[in-house]
């Protein structure tokens, strides 16, 4: 079974309880990313409804909990540590939440980048555009979050 089907069956029960309609990107796994988009996130549609209109939207990315299924889900499946951060909050007044999950260290930089204020396309660019580590290998579950190998 290939990757995006065993993540597409993981998520379908979640997607019916409510969680949102998720988008899924492999399509530069070979760096070792998987890119997330979905629309009407439970956690953000609460927010941005609690929020009165005279105050400001949260600051930061409210959607933790996704971030940290995704971190877990890609950890287990590819049996190497993955890390997740939304890049992206409908909570903020976004039409969707964005979560990129990878290498720890490329995580951490599109954390920092968000944090600069940079848009989650320009963080997506920055991060396809970074060197790969390894050659591109076929996606199946047993790879779809293979470690990449640590820099010398």
């Amino acid at each position: 079974m290939d990757a995006k089907s065993v993540l597409e069956s993981w998520w379908s029960p979640l997607a019916a309880a409510g969680w949102g309609a998720w988008t899924l990107d492999l399509s530069v796994q070979s760096r070792g990313l998987t890119f997330v988009e979905i629309r009407s996130i439970m956690v953000a549609t609460a927010l941005a409804r609690a929020v009165e209109p005279a105050r400001a939207a949260p600051a930061e990315p409210a959607c933790h909990l996704y971030a940290g299924l995704f971190a877990a889900a890609a950890s287990f499946l590819g049996r190497a540590e993955r890390h997740a951060v939304e890049v992206q909050c409908a909570a903020q007044g976004h039409a969707t939440c964005r979560f990129v999950i990878g290498p720890g260290r490329q995580i951490d930089e599109a954390e920092g980048w968000r944090k600069q204020g940079v848009s989650a396309d320009d963080i997506r660019t920055r991060l396809s555009a970074a060197p790969v580590a390894a050659p591109a290998a076929k996606v199946t579950a047993a790879n779809l979050f293979k470690k990449t190998p640590a820099k010398k």
